[in-house]
């Protein structure tokens, strides 16, 4: 049975060469180098290329409170522009994770609560 979280992450154009670290996620964890998200800069609307680092992707049996504290432990040049929205089986909406400190969506996970730091990351 799948059980699927979609997600948007965005960030800084400063710190563009992070979505091989980002992936890095995806090949620890699921064990394969093609799942996590993909460099698609010919594939948005519009008549512009985007001015931010965006990346989407749905992923089956994600544990996000464990990937959104993998995240907080990567170096960011500016952690304060990355943005995680989040719309997890059975939402309506996203909703932003990355700066959400509130343990309330990691209730019923895979994981086992939020960790807010990388020191609670267990990898």
């Amino acid at each position: 049975m799948s059980v699927v979280t979609n997600l948007i992450l965005s960030y800084s154009l400063s710190d563009r060469d992070m979505l091989t670290e980002v992936n890095e996620y995806f090949v620890k964890h699921y064990y394969r180098p093609d799942c996590g998200f993909q460099d698609n800069d010919d594939n948005y609307g519009g008549n512009k290329y985007l001015e931010r680092c965006t990346y989407v992707g749905a992923f089956n049996k994600l544990d996000l409170c464990h990937f959104v504290a993998y995240l907080r432990a990567l170096k960011w040049e500016e952690p304060d522009k990355v943005q995680l929205f989040a719309c997890q089986q059975q939402e309506d909406v996203y909703n932003e994770r990355f700066h959400d400190t509130s343990p309330w969506w990691c209730e019923g996970t895979v994981g086992s609560g939020c960790p807010s730091s990388p020191s609670n990351l267990t990898t």
